[in-house]
């Protein structure tokens, strides 16, 4: 089933983002599309709070799809004000095996959380005129 109803931020904050990007990369279907919804949008919120904008994670997409997941989870800090964050999520997408593909599959996922943040920041804007 569909899930089209619609959350509030505060019950979005809630999901478990390293546990919906650990089976969103094993498993194809539902926990795939969990990963690229609520996770991803839980996942902007955390970024959010932590003053993380789309650039930054857009730039670790591109380190992930250079040098894996297993690379950018070796950098020292892979978002800068925000490294536990960036940790966990590395390391769930990094226990979830898989090759070269989830390596994209993580990167096209980061860059998902980069675009609602920036989608975000355009409708605050436009709300405020």
């Amino acid at each position: 089933m569909n899930d089209t109803r619609i959350r509030p931020d505060s019950e979005l904050a809630g999901v478990d983002v390293p546990a919906a990007i650990s089976a969103g990369l094993r498993l194809d279907g539902a926990a795939r599309r969990t990963m690229f919804t609520s996770a991803a949008i839980a996942a902007a919120l955390q970024a959010e709070r932590r003053e993380v904008g789309p650039y930054p994670l857009n730039f670790l997409a591109d380190h992930v799809r250079a040098a894996g997941r297993a690379g950018a989870l070796a950098l020292p800090e892979p978002l800068v004000g925000a490294v536990d964050l960036a940790q966990s999520w590395l390391r769930a997408a990094s226990e979830a095996a898989g090759g070269v593909g989830n390596d994209d599959l993580f990167a096209q996922w980061l860059e998902t959380v980069a675009a609602l943040i920036m989608l975000r920041r355009k409708a605050g804007r436009a709300g405020a005129t």
